[in-house]
């Protein structure tokens, strides 16, 4: 669900940060000026317009002790008077500031009344005391016909005028006098009327005899004694028309005469108040019964930017001790030969590309003419009207940018060594065409130390730089040397697979590199053999307690004023891939690493609506994939999705070696040969062929 704009507008020219999460109640940080909002339900744009607005104007116009959960008392009032008398006055401001939000709060409330949030549901109105029927007045307004008698009004007209906080403190202490003089008026003729204490049924019963039946046309009942007319509009301005002279006496008289000001205090509360704070949990989004999701929000540049160990770290703290024996015996050739073989091959895809890039600005050329003529065409003026010289437009080419992202999970240890001669392959081409790019590892393990707080626990997992266009010459020979014999930092270690996580830091980290280099298109690249572990959760900034972690298998994601119901399985992965594509605009590619067909096999049955149903369906798909070790299918939310045999991510160009010296052995082992240079750089490959 998107975050209303309304909330935009409001907020717009405030100082105020508005903030998302898991919160209970709204809440307002007077000191730091957060403003802290609930994760609440779907229940249409009226209410949430309604409940932003509110919660927005108690935020500007509430001190400390107003606030309804407020650790300051007032002394001698009951907190549920101030709660309806100062609503009362911030939304009348917030409607005042912001005139667009007065439809929006009468159908809010509309809806809030329908499902008896206030608890008025077979209930008269008049059977409410005075309290209750200027909440619901005030909240329904032009909705109900609820009249006040003439020795109300005085009191009423306070509640409704209440400018300043002190004016609305004033106005609930006159409400409890009222309350207060009433009761004891009630209480007074009680006694005079049944003096030997007869049965209270019997006289109940003789009262409701006697007391006619009040309601009006529209079937609302109105107050017994009401001197006021039914055709009130504004319950302002119908109570500023009637005489409040002589009731205004005739309350202070009766105050006067021994009713003190705490008349009540104490004892009085608010019905309607009362019970809209009981059901105001059910305004809470909730999922599995009672238990609510996790508020995510996204990281801050600053913050995303400290979870990544950059590469001159990695660079001065790597060494050779931390790899293992069992890593280097993947290591088929030594780095001098490689990357010889390397820069042979880039530079054979560099002139491809470039010319792949020209062609592609020339079909799209367009040709005009100037308003020059052309000499070499002025001889033919007599017979031919087009002498004039022409220009030739090619089609700007779009800047691209790489972002890859690759699995350092312990389950890649056996394809973990061609990965590394895969990236450094694409870096290598990125760096002779001048493409800008960032290759990351992310892990579970390794050192991680974190200095802000989010309710994700970012410390179970470690993302690091690996390669950068930022490099210098020396920083990125250095880097891959390492890279490829396996000298790891405390950062690498191989572990788990948090890529959700990675994804949602991704969110902020790909817009800030597009931005830094002015990129028209990003190319996101994912490289895994696996799906994503689950989230872990700081208790503390969900639950308020000290330390501990836990899981949930719902989220809900905020980013860019949208809120993204989420899982935390591969479901999840999807939806945060859709959210990457939408709120960055890159392209998404991803290269599932396999060499089992069951894993193959397994992620195309989860496809729902792809087609993949049966085995009859899946089977074309697997002999694709063992024949040429790539299938391509559209999945997880990627723009393009490789299904990879981890035998084809080996660099190894295949030996010339021809049968025969027959002519034709001769060319078909020369062919073979040379595709095997640039077929084995799968990665380097495709990206150029995406970005040509």
């Amino acid at each position: 669900m998107t975050v209303k704009s309304t909330l935009a507008r409001l907020l717009a020219n405030e100082n105020i940060e508005v903030r998302e999460g898991n919160y209970q109640t709204a809440s307002f940080d007077v000191v730091n000026r957060v403003l802290n909002l609930p994760l609440w339900k779907d229940k249409g744009a009226d209410v949430q317009d309604l409940l932003i607005g509110h919660e927005v104007g108690h935020a500007l116009f509430t001190p400390r002790e107003g606030w309804h959960d407020s650790e300051i008392d007032v002394e001698g009032i009951p907190r549920s008077f101030l709660n309806i008398i100062e609503d009362i006055r911030i939304e009348r401001m917030i409607r005042s500031k912001y005139p667009g939000l007065v439809k929006s709060f009468q159908g809010g409330y509309q809806v809030l009344f329908d499902e008896n949030f206030f608890g008025t549901q077979d209930r008269e109105y008049s059977s409410y005391g005075l309290p209750d029927r200027i909440n619901i007045k005030a909240k329904l307004n032009q909705l109900v016909d609820i009249t006040f008698d003439k020795d109300e009004l005085p009191v009423v007209k306070k509640c409704f005028s209440a400018e300043t906080w002190e004016e609305v403190v004033d106005a609930a202490r006159s409400l409890l006098d009222y309350v207060g003089v009433e009761k004891q008026q009630d209480q007074d003729q009680n006694q005079n009327e049944n003096p030997e204490g007869d049965n209270d049924e019997e006289s109940m019963e003789k009262s409701t005899e006697d007391s006619p039946s009040t309601e009006n046309q529209s079937g609302i009942p109105e107050s017994k004694d009401s001197e006021m007319g039914s055709e009130q509009q504004d319950v302002v301005e119908e109570i500023e028309g009637e005489d409040t002279e002589d009731s205004e006496e005739d309350v202070s008289k009766d105050i006067e005469e021994g009713f003190s000001s705490n008349a009540g205090a104490g004892n009085e509360i608010v019905e309607t108040d009362e019970a809209f704070r009981s059901k105001e949990s059910d305004l809470l989004e909730s999922h599995d019964g009672d238990s609510s999701p996790v508020v995510v929000r996204s990281l801050t540049l600053k913050e995303a930017k400290s979870l990544v160990a950059g590469y001159k770290t990695l660079i001065d703290t790597r060494n050779d001790e931390n790899s293992h024996w069992y890593q280097r015996r993947y290591i088929t050739q030594s780095y001098d030969e490689f990357l010889a073989e390397t820069k042979s091959v880039v530079n054979t895809m560099a002139r491809e590309f470039e010319m792949k890039k020209a062609a592609y600005r020339y079909s799209r050329s367009r040709t005009s003419k100037t308003g020059s003529i052309d000499v070499t065409k002025l001889y033919s003026y007599k017979y031919n009207e087009d002498i004039f010289a022409r220009t030739t437009k090619l089609a700007d080419a779009k800047n691209h940018g790489l972002v890859m992202l690759v699995d350092y999970s312990g389950s890649m240890d056996d394809c973990i060594a061609n990965v590394k001669k895969q990236a450094i392959n694409i870096a290598h081409f990125c760096r002779k065409v001048n493409i800008p790019f960032r290759v990351y590892g992310f892990t579970s393990n390794g050192l991680k130390e974190r200095n802000f707080k989010h309710v994700i626990d970012w410390e179970s997992m470690s993302l690091f730089e690996l390669l950068s266009n930022e490099m210098s010459k020396n920083d990125f020979e250095t880097a891959c040397y390492q890279i490829y014999n396996f000298h790891e930092s405390n950062h690498e270690m191989m572990g788990g697979t948090p890529l959700n996580q990675a994804l949602i830091a991704m969110h902020t980290l790909i817009p800030d590199f597009r931005d830094t280099y002015g990129l028209d298109k990003v190319n996101f690249t994912l490289l895994s053999d696996g799906d994503t572990n689950t989230i872990r959760y700081n208790y503390e900034q969900v639950h308020d307690m000290n330390d501990g972690y836990f899981n949930s298998n719902r989220m809900v994601f905020t980013v860019g004023g949208e809120r993204i119901n989420c899982k935390t399985n591969y479901a999840g992965t999807q939806t945060l891939v859709e959210s990457l594509k939408k709120h960055t605009g890159c392209n998404t590619v991803c290269y599932f690493l396999t060499n089992r067909a069951n894993d193959v096999r397994y992620r195309l049955y989860r496809s729902e609506g792809k087609g993949y149903d049966t085995e009859q369906e899946i089977r074309p798909v697997l002999t694709d994939w063992r024949k040429g070790g790539v299938s391509v299918d559209d999945q997880l939310g990627f723009d393009r999705y490789f299904f990879l045999r981890t035998t084809k991510l080996d660099t190894a160009t295949t030996d010339f070696a021809p049968k025969d010296d027959s002519k034709g052995a001769l060319t078909r082992e020369f062919k073979k040969f040379a595709k095997s240079k640039k077929g084995n750089r799968v990665l380097a490959s495709k990206f150029a062929e995406m970005v040509a």
